[in-house]
């Protein structure tokens, strides 16, 4: 009840799917928002975010990151780089994604298993045109259990097979060339 007091207009589309990522399209397929959040059924969303629609008005960015409490483990910061997601996800629990941010660089790939939301937010951040507006707000959002289908599985064979391509589209054929000599490097070291 309490998230229609600062939401009134809100709609939840429930998830129809097998696939996580084929219940977020749906979901951004059903909206006709401006701005969109992904929440999984055991988020709960922290009284921080009436404030997050002052800033969405004021600003008008093409995503908001936050922070995010994971389970036991505290905060998780979301503070959006380049360099850290080609390493690591940022969590989408701390995403609010414009709908010309989405269009642009989603949707999501259904046929991943966990990782399409990171490649989005590879896309998202390496995206080259000047009129990309990132915010971060350093303080958590939402409180993610950290026992999700994300968390527990910890590889998503597809987006790996991709991610020398998607480096060489996105971010560059440096990086693509870089990914290789490290794969081989390591691949000499572990035999």
């Amino acid at each position: 009840m309490a998230a229609r007091q600062w939401l009134p207009d809100e709609t939840l589309i429930p998830e129809r799917h097998a696939s996580i990522y084929g219940a977020m399209n749906d979901g951004a397929r059903a909206s006709r928002s401006r701005y969109l959040y992904f929440l999984g059924k055991d988020d709960i969303v922290l009284p921080v975010f009436r404030d997050v629609l002052e800033v969405l008005e004021s600003s008008r960015p093409n995503a908001l990151f936050f922070d995010v409490y994971w389970g036991a483990n505290g905060v998780y910061s979301g503070q959006p780089s380049r360099w850290r997601l080609l390493i690591r996800n940022l969590c989408h629990q701390g995403i609010i994604y414009s709908r010309e941010a989405y269009d642009k660089h989603g949707p999501y790939l259904r046929r991943m298993k966990v990782q399409a939301d990171h490649l989005l937010n590879i896309r998202l951040l390496w995206d080259g045109s000047r009129t990309t507006s990132i915010l971060y707000i350093p303080r958590p959002l939402t409180w993610y259990s950290g026992a999700g289908f994300s968390t527990q599985q910890a590889r998503d064979p597809l987006f790996w097979r991709l991610y020398p391509t998607t480096m060489r589209k996105h971010v560059g054929a440096w990086a693509s060339w870089l990914l290789l000599a490290w794969r081989t490097v390591r691949g000499r070291s572990s035999r």
